[in-house]
């Protein structure tokens, strides 16, 4: 199972045998940094989100239920015919594009990424599908699990989830929800899913359709949290490093420190072999474990 950020925070204190709240500010700090060398290490196919979004007429902006640091490839299909969508980067480009060309037609040429969103020129004249991939925006983890209320229904295939005794509110979206997976009638699936909108204190809604089995008159436990960009198997990395640095520099124990040094590097030479793409290189380099070893403890 992915580790939330409270998990996280809670494993490096246990590892460390200091749960004070300093220490766990500390290894915060230090995986939060951690997490951010690892990712910007490589283009790792992880990093890449795809989704799509269903235009209205005269409708430029729309919000993309993620958090992206670039856009990497944009298409609309109209039959079985693909139209590319340009990514523009600079504004000033944009305004000249937006100067001169028509406002509105049933494709747009352009894009952009405004924050939150997308936005689109000229404007879709109509309803049409465009897909949109871009590489994911590491965002400091920070916000506790939320497990207030329990789930009363969800469907197979559906999007929306009704939850009894909660307070969602809009600063969950971006975080995951699990409904808890037992032997009860009312089981969940275990599987973490994006919340893309919360619509009331007792409804959401998340990205991809629900897969497990149809939940309803229940009262299911679950967990609303943060999670890594790190793949599943490889989001320890963090803990790992932070560990070590902790018994190197704070409470000095050099056969520890080299022993989760170690788990450190074999694992991210693991995510290195696994996740890289075809242009960037697979190897662990001596110059990438060097980065590592000059985080300094403040």
């Amino acid at each position: 199972m992915p580790l939330t950020y409270t998990q996280r925070r809670n494993l490096y204190g246990d590892l460390t045998g200091d749960t004070s709240i300093k220490n766990l500010t500390l290894g915060d700090t230090l995986m939060d940094t951690i997490e951010k060398m690892i990712l910007s290490m490589r283009d790792f196919s992880f990093l890449i989100d795809e989704f799509t979004i269903t235009t209205s007429a005269n409708q430029s902006l729309y919000n993309i239920n993620a958090s992206l640091k670039k856009l990497t490839n944009v298409y609309a299909l109209n039959g079985n015919i693909k139209h590319d969508i340009k990514i523009v980067q600079s504004q000033d480009i944009w305004h000249k594009i937006t100067s001169l060309i028509t406002s509105t037609q049933l494709i747009p040429e352009y894009c952009r990424l405004k924050g939150r969103q997308i936005e689109f020129y000229p404007k879709p004249s109509g309803i049409i599908t465009i897909y949109i991939q871009g590489k994911k925006k590491h965002v400091k983890l920070s916000k506790p699990d939320y497990t207030t209320g329990n789930i009363v229904s969800v469907s197979n295939g559906g999007t929306t989830i009704t939850g009894s005794g909660t307070n969602w509110n809009s600063s969950m979206v971006g975080m995951y929800i699990s409904i808890q997976k037992d032997n009860t009638p009312t089981s969940g699936d275990g599987k973490w899913y994006y919340i893309s909108t919360v619509n009331s204190p007792t409804s959401l809604t998340i990205r991809e359709p629900y897969e497990g089995a149809t939940i309803s008159l229940a009262s299911q436990p679950y967990t609303i949290g943060e999670l890594s960009l790190l793949p599943e198997d490889f989001d320890w990395l963090p803990v790992y490093k932070a560990v070590s640095i902790y018994y190197a520099s704070i409470y000095k124990e050099p056969t520890l420190s080299k022993m989760y040094n170690e788990l450190f590097i074999e694992s991210l030479h693991l995510l290195l072999s696994e996740y890289s793409t075809d242009d960037t290189n697979p190897d662990l380099e001596d110059d990438d474990i060097a980065r590592f070893d000059n985080i300094i403890v403040n």
